[in-house]
């Protein structure tokens, strides 16, 4: 009986922390883990100049992931050092444009840098 648990722990275990990492990958929203990844094809200066939103694109390897889009921003008072407030998958399209000095707009979606909120996640979406 003992040695029945025993292996059935043995299978089940590993099956279950690869489930439960699957389900954390799935559903982990946070922008912030994408900071610094991609490579740099476009970069916008905020009207008042005091911010920089770098453009970059970068897939995660493989034939079957697309490229994703990623808007870092930068400041120069140092608020923001590479912040990901945009992230798109699978759609690379560069239409970006300040609205002001705090808000752009890239492909059809407004983001106000300093309201959390407005930062853009794909995969909130889907």
């Amino acid at each position: 009986m003992k040695k029945k648990i025993i292996i059935g722990s043995v299978i089940l275990l590993p099956i279950l922390l690869f489930l439960m990492y699957v389900t954390y990958q799935t559903f982990d929203y946070r922008l912030s883990k994408y900071n610094g990844k991609g490579s740099l094809i476009q970069t916008y200066t905020s009207p008042d100049k005091k911010h920089q939103a770098n453009i970059y694109t970068w897939s995660e390897g493989g034939a079957t992931v697309g490229y994703s889009i990623r808007v870092g921003i930068t400041s120069k008072d140092k608020k923001f050092k590479d912040e990901t407030v945009f992230w798109q998958y699978k759609n690379i399209k560069n239409d970006f444009k300040w609205l002001s000095d705090t808000k752009f707009e890239l492909q059809g979606k407004k983001v106000d840098i300093f309201d959390t909120k407005t930062w853009y996640n794909w995969k909130r979406d889907n």
